[in-house]
C-alpha cells in the first residue's frame, strides 16, 4: 500500500512574487533569520539587506536557526549599501517600524 503524496506548501502566486522585503541596517542575525521564516510562512522569497552590522549575517547561526527552514530565503538574500540602492527598481515603497526612535522621524500618516 503506498503513502499519497502530500505537498504542505502551495506555490508561491504570482501577485507575490514582485514584493521584496527589505531590512535597513540590520544588526542582530536572529531578526535576519526570523523574518525569512515569517516571509517563508506568507509566500514571500526576495529578501534585501541594507547595510547590514555583518556582512555575513546571513549565514550566522542564530540567522539560521531562527530561519527554520527558510534558509533558500537566506541564501537568496541580497545586500546593499543603501537603502537609495535597495529600492531604486521598486515602484512603491512602504516603510513600517516596531519602535519609536528618540531621534528618529516622527511618524507619518500612511495618505
Amino acid at each position: 500500500m503506498s503513502i499519497p503524496s502530500v505537498r504542505l506548501h502551495r506555490r508561491t502566486p504570482d501577485s507575490l512574487k514582485s514584493i521584496c522585503i527589505v531590512l535597513v541596517s540590520p544588526s542582530h542575525p536572529g531578526n535576519v533569520g526570523a523574518a525569512a521564516r515569517a516571509m517563508r510562512t506568507m509566500g514571500l522569497e526576495d529578501l534585501a539587506l541594507v547595510a547590514p552590522r555583518d556582512a555575513a549575517i546571513v549565514r550566522d547561526p542564530q540567522a539560521v536557526a531562527l530561519a527554520s527552514g527558510a534558509t533558500a530565503i537566506l541564501d537568496r538574500a541580497t545586500v546593499y549599501p543603501t537603502l537609495e540602492a535597495a529600492i531604486a527598481q521598486i515602484g512603491l515603497a512602504v516603510a513600517v517600524s516596531a519602535d519609536m526612535r528618540e531621534f528618529g522621524p516622527m511618524p507619518v500618516d500612511p495618505r
